[in-house]
C-alpha cells in the first residue's frame, strides 16, 4: 500500500521503534545498527591494511573523522590506536 494511506498517528515513534527492535532481537538497542557498524569497522582494521577512510566508507559513514569519532565512543579507543593494540 502507499504510505499516505497511513495516517501520521498510526506511524511509531523512534522511542517506540526503538524499543520494539531491542525487543525483538533481544538485544539492547545500543547494540543495534551501531553495533553492527563497529563489530564490521573491528573486522576490517584486525583483517585489511585499508586506510580509515575506505573503512569509514565501507561501515556507511561519509568522512573517516565522523567515523573515527564514533568508533571511539563505541570502544574508548580510537580506530588507529585498536588496529595498533590488536593487530
Amino acid at each position: 500500500m502507499p504510505l499516505k494511506k497511513y495516517p501520521a498517528t498510526d506511524a511509531l515513534h523512534t522511542d517506540s521503534s526503538n524499543s520494539t527492535f531491542g525487543r525483538n532481537s533481544q538485544t539492547q538497542t545500543k547494540q543495534g545498527p551501531t553495533g553492527f557498524a563497529s563489530e564490521k569497522a573491528k573486522s576490517l582494521l584486525l583483517l585489511t591494511e585499508e586506510p580509515m577512510k575506505a573503512i569509514a566508507a565501507a561501515c556507511g559513514f561519509a568522512d573517516e573523522f565522523h567515523f573515527s569519532k564514533m568508533f571511539r565512543s563505541w570502544n574508548d579507543v580510537s580506530p588507529a590506536r585498536f588496529r595498533a593494540l590488536y593487530k
